[in-house]
């Protein structure tokens, strides 16, 4: 049986879908506040999530952000996350609720940043695709030798001259040019005690920033206290073979020409999403 998608655009029926989604996930209260402000300051004209209801009652749900007016290209892009099934409707019922969402939204191109397994093979079975990006670690970690070095060849520029903008990843960022690098603040955890001590995720695309300056980032590492960085970037690498792996990156794309992109997580919901990493 086919489904039938509703889309929202209005803040009250928002406001059920996280309800709806907060008692699925078990997440906070005060996770569904902080979703719900992000959606009351930018309201747009695109759906701010899709739902599947039967009796009256809600079956499926996923939320919707925006990321066009974030990224200046010239296309619409939503980025997807917190997709949530009853146990009643999963299986063919989530799959026939991905082809249809897919369908509807084929003049965007879709993003998602955190899909678990079940829904990694399920984007994928509807024609999802590996985002063009890599991860690389450098500072400390909790193995041995403690210090993670990655191959740093063609990602910095050591020029004591050059410059660059460092952007927090926030809900109000919006990409006003090329020379800008965003990232987003975790604090350090350790044995459920906080620190004050942060680890950066630093976000970038070599298509529009060829290499970090070198000794700017060197101040901002000291600046922020800094004992690990986490770079996302544009892999060389085009692989069409999609294996989930849950130490790896699983970002998945979904564009009109069915390409490989790297679309910076910019008004995707890792501006709201708060930031802590266990070691």
């Amino acid at each position: 049986m086919k489904l039938k998608l509703i889309y929202v655009y209005d803040l009250k029926k928002l406001n059920i879908i996280i309800n709806f989604l907060q008692s699925g996930y078990k997440w906070s209260k005060k996770r569904s506040i902080e979703i719900k402000n992000y959606f009351k300051k930018h309201p747009g004209l695109s759906p701010m999530a899709a739902y599947h209801e039967e009796n009256g009652k809600l079956k499926i749900a996923i939320l919707l952000f925006d990321q066009t007016n974030y990224l200046n290209y010239k296309k619409k892009i939503l980025s997807l996350c917190s997709w949530y099934a009853e146990p009643s409707h999963r299986g063919m019922p989530a799959l026939n609720f991905a082809q249809i969402l897919t369908k509807d939204l084929n003049n965007y191109t879709i993003t998602n940043y955190s899909p678990n397994y079940v829904a990694y093979k399920i984007w994928n079975a509807v024609g999802w695709v590996n985002m063009d990006v890599i991860k690389l670690e450098f500072g400390f970690k909790k193995q041995f030798p403690f210090i993670g070095l990655s191959n740093t060849k063609n990602i910095f520029d050591f020029s004591f001259t050059n410059k660059i903008l460092f952007k927090y990843i926030k809900d109000n960022t919006v990409k006003k040019s090329n020379k800008e690098i965003y990232y987003k603040l975790r604090k350090l955890r350790i044995n459920k005690k906080f620190f004050n001590i942060n680890i950066i995720d630093i976000y970038f695309n070599k298509k529009e920033v060829k290499k970090i300056p070198f000794w700017s980032l060197i101040f901002f590492i000291i600046k922020n206290r800094c004992i690990k960085i986490n770079l996302f970037i544009n892999s060389s690498s085009k692989t069409k073979k999609l294996d989930w792996d849950k130490n790896k990156l699983n970002w998945l794309v979904k564009s009109p020409t069915n390409s490989q992109e790297y679309i910076l997580p910019v008004g995707s919901e890792k501006c709201i999403k708060t930031g802590v990493e266990k070691i």
